[in-house]
């Protein structure tokens, strides 16, 4: 078999919509494991936020997610994770905080807002679309404030950040990377999100690759975004699906199907040999 493993974006890319894997799909995961293959969904979402459909799939062993920090075995539940150190996490609210900006923390496997921040109308203010404040509407945790004794001193998987302004987000941006240490990336619109250096999808991807004995070079991995960069630069073929941003279209070696036209199907049928 010329691929041993497919490692998926999932939101506009592996799912049908925000909640469902088309069956097709499943159906060629299925066939694609008995032929001796992983497919590996390769997330920003953390861990519990990816639906449990995939996370109980028998056919998937292996989940990455929170933009590659965290590798988890699905069947043993050990992670491997590369965390943002606590004493760079405060940094970094401390910095972000100084603008206008709704905050979304993976920590051990879960996601956490403000509970100020969730209603239609706040997200509207800070440019989520319905998409992502229904998703973090059923997902996150909702504390009433940031403090340091939520997270117990200890590093953190991703810090999401949503702006009310491109100007704002642009000026963060360029004082985020002079930090050095870090990797800055997004999913959308007026959004950046942030990992430790070490910690992208594509790094993800290769410690789990080099566990498995799999060679990058036998790795497919494909996206629809810009934090799906690294995934594509770390692999053997790198695709992007129709509904792909421009930039990602640009890094792969092939535009494929849309996300609503069963990409583990389209991939079983015209590449893997």
């Amino acid at each position: 078999m010329n691929y041993k493993m497919i490692a998926t974006d999932l939101d506009g890319t592996l799912l049908y919509d925000v909640f469902t894997v088309s069956k097709e799909n499943f159906k060629a995961i299925e066939e694609y494991v008995k032929m001796g293959g992983f497919v590996v969904p390769t997330s920003g979402r953390c861990f519990r936020e990816i639906i449990p459909e995939i996370r109980n799939c028998k056919d998937i062993k292996y989940c990455i997610s929170s933009n590659g920090a965290v590798v988890t075995d699905t069947s043993t539940g050990e992670r491997d994770e590369v965390l943002i150190p606590s004493n760079r996490f405060e940094e970094i609210m401390e910095l972000t905080l100084r603008y206008e900006t709704f905050h979304t923390i993976h920590f051990e496997s879960d996601s956490y807002m403000l509970k100020k921040n969730d209603s239609a109308e706040r997200a509207a203010y800070y440019n989520l679309n319905e998409y992502y404040y229904m998703h973090y509407h059923k997902w996150c945790k909702k504390p009433e404030k940031w403090e340091r004794e939520l997270f117990g001193g200890r590093g953190v998987e991703m810090i999401s950040v949503f702006f009310h302004s491109q100007e704002e987000l642009d000026k963060c941006t360029a004082e985020l990377k002079a930090m050095g240490d870090i990797v800055v990336t997004s999913s959308a619109d007026f959004n950046i999100e942030i990992v430790s250096k070490g910690a992208s999808k594509g790094d993800g991807v290769r410690r789990l690759a080099k566990k498995l004995g799999i060679s990058p070079d036998e790795v497919i991995g494909i996206g629809d975004s810009p934090n799906d960069i690294a995934l594509l630069d770390g692999v053997g073929l790198p695709l992007a699906v129709s509904n792909a941003v421009d930039i990602l279209k640009d890094r792969a070696s092939r535009v494929i199907c849309s996300h609503k036209e069963h990409i583990v199907k389209y991939i079983l049928e015209n590449i893997i040999e």
